[in-house]
């Protein structure tokens, strides 16, 4: 008897473990209804719980039962935060999210020159232009025109 008793607590806890509390959906664009691939989906109630859509748009997030709100955010769509997601015991909850589309604003752009001017030099593959100042910084020439000649890929020189 016993070990019957037994039996039946040990299949019990099996069943009771095999139920999944599961958030599934799909999220996709709210103008053009095509699936967002990599959006951000988070459980707000709970920390450090949540998941990204796959290549389908589609996702699942594993949770105990209760009521919850999720926080979707993409870059390129505004974000938004769905509420009363209710899962049950034993069942999937499925919710359809659309994200509307927005302009993404960036800080200002500056480009600087090089330290040396090439833009007035014409890239001719024969032609070397050095400036003074890059002969006086080349390293190893102690400001000797023909040392840095030696070190060009191509150029050889026989002995004076």
């Amino acid at each position: 008897m016993g070990k019957l008793v037994l039996l039946f607590l040990f299949c019990l806890s099996q069943i009771t473990l095999a139920q999944k509390n599961v958030i599934a959906g799909k999220v996709e664009d709210a103008s053009s209804g095509e699936i967002l691939i990599g959006v951000n989906v988070v459980v707000n109630e709970l920390s450090n719980i949540g998941a990204a859509t796959d290549v389908n748009g589609k996702f699942r997030i594993s949770v105990p039962v209760g009521s919850y709100s999720l926080k979707i955010s993409s870059v390129g769509y505004a974000p938004m935060v769905k509420t009363d997601v209710i899962v049950k015991s034993g069942k999937e909850s499925f919710v359809v999210i659309r994200l509307n589309p927005t302009n993404v604003e960036l800080n200002e752009v500056v480009v600087q020159s090089d330290y040396f001017d090439k833009s007035i030099q014409v890239n001719n593959l024969a032609t070397v232009v050095l400036s003074s100042e890059e002969i006086r910084r080349s390293p190893g020439s102690a400001q000797d025109f023909q040392r840095i000649l030696q070190g060009m890929a191509g150029v050889s020189f026989s002995n004076d």
